[in-house]
């Protein structure tokens, strides 16, 4: 049985309930708007919200059925990337009420050391890679031009996975640039 609620994170930011699975024609969702699994629910169950909407999930899945090559998920090979922070943009601070205070995400520093996974032709977040990697016959499939997401399927669902980057944007190079934790950049 799979723990959909593993794939599932509250963002206050994001308009739409992602902090638990939800039901809804015939398949239970989770995301966290970064990735999106679903597994065939048995009957129709939808889950009410609690005030804010579930995204609308059923419409990414569309492109399934034009997929007809499907791969192994590949071995785990991270490799560090320096990574701007997403909390402040690099400035090392950010605006709280009137006063700018250092970024606690990064500890000021505007960058921080992240493990990412290649994937084919594109790049996650190792985190994710640690969530699927679990899922039993995980296969992928993906489409080598930018803007679109690694699908994967898996025994008894399937899913999408958002790409942080693709080899050409971390310099062509699928090693490691950044081994050791530094003053500069602190691994995350």
């Amino acid at each position: 049985m799979i723990d959909l609620a593993e794939f599932c994170e509250d963002l206050p930011w994001w308009e739409f309930d992602s902090s638990r699975p939800f039901s809804h024609d015939g398949y239970t969702y989770a995301t966290d708007a970064r990735i999106c699994i679903r597994t065939p629910t048995p009957k129709e169950d939808d889950t009410p919200s609690r005030g804010r909407p579930f995204p609308q999930c059923a419409e990414v899945f569309l492109n399934f059925p034009l997929l007809s090559t499907w791969e192994p998920w590949p071995d785990e090979a991270y490799f560090d990337e320096i990574a701007t922070c997403a909390v402040c943009l690099g400035n090392g601070q950010v605006l709280i009420g009137n006063t700018f205070v250092k970024c606690t995400h990064c500890d000021g520093k505007g960058t921080w050391i992240s493990q990412m996974q290649r994937v084919g032709p594109k790049v996650i977040d190792a985190r994710y890679d640690g969530k699927v990697r679990e899922l039993s016959c995980l296969e992928y499939s993906t489409r080598p031009e930018f803007g679109y997401p690694i699908y994967i399927r898996f025994k008894g669902g399937e899913g999408m996975i958002a790409p942080i980057a693709q080899p050409e944007d971390t310099g062509g190079s699928m090693t490691c640039k950044y081994t050791e934790e530094t003053e500069d950049h602190p691994r995350i």
